[in-house]
C-alpha cells in the first residue's frame, strides 16, 4: 500500500471516529514518534575492521507501539482495530521479519514490546478464550501478527494438497 493510499484511508476511518478514538490513536501515533526519535538519537554502531564490509550484524530494532488497555480497544469500531493492527504491522515490518524469521512462525504474539508466543500453523494460533484469559491476567490487549509471506505459501500448499485428493 502506497502512502497516499494509506494517507487517504486514515483520513477516511478518522472522519468516523469519535473524540475519545482520536485521542486514543494520537496518543499512539506519539508514543510510536518518541520510540523512534529514541532509535534514531542512537549513536550508530562501528562494525570492527576484521569483520567482512558485505557480513550484516542483526538488526537491533524495537517494537514501536504499546499494547492498549481491553477496554480502550473495546471501545474501538472493528474497522478502527483493524486499522490499528495494520498500521502497527507496517511500522514494525522490519522487526516483525526478523523475528518471523528467526522462529520460523508463521504468526506472533506481542506484550509490552516482547514475543510472548509464536506458532509455526494456525492450528496453534489463539482461540478467543486464550486471548481473553492474556486480557485479564496482563490487563491489556495482545497484538497477534500473521507472517503474510509464509500464510501465502501454506495456504496455496492446503489448495494444492487439497486438488490432490
Amino acid at each position: 500500500m502506497s502512502h497516499e493510499s494509506m494517507l487517504a484511508t486514515i483520513n477516511t476511518e478518522l472522519k468516523k471516529a469519535d473524540a475519545e478514538t482520536l485521542g486514543l490513536l494520537l496518543e499512539v501515533l506519539r508514543k510510536s514518534k518518541q520510540g523512534l526519535s529514541k532509535s534514531l538519537t542512537k549513536p550508530p554502531e562501528v562494525m570492527p575492521q576484521s569483520l567482512d564490509k558485505k557480513a550484516a550484524l542483526p538488526c537491533q530494532l524495537e517494537f514501536i507501539g504499546e499494547n492498549l488497555p481491553f477496554e480502550t480497544i473495546e471501545k474501538l469500531a472493528v474497522k478502527e482495530r483493524g486499522a490499528l493492527q495494520r498500521s502497527l504491522k507496517e511500522q514494525n515490518k522490519e522487526w516483525l521479519r526478523e523475528k518471523f524469521t528467526a522462529l520460523n512462525a508463521l504468526w506472533v504474539r506481542v506484550m509490552n514490546g516482547q514475543i510472548r508466543a509464536w506458532g509455526k500453523s494456525m492450528k496453534d494460533y489463539p482461540q478467543t478464550e486464550q486471548i481473553m484469559e492474556i486480557y485479564r491476567s496482563t490487563g491489556k490487549y495482545p497484538f497477534i501478527f500473521i507472517n503474510d509471506d509464509r500464510m501465502a505459501i501454506e495456504e496455496s500448499a492446503s489448495v494444492w494438497q487439497a486438488n490432490l485428493v
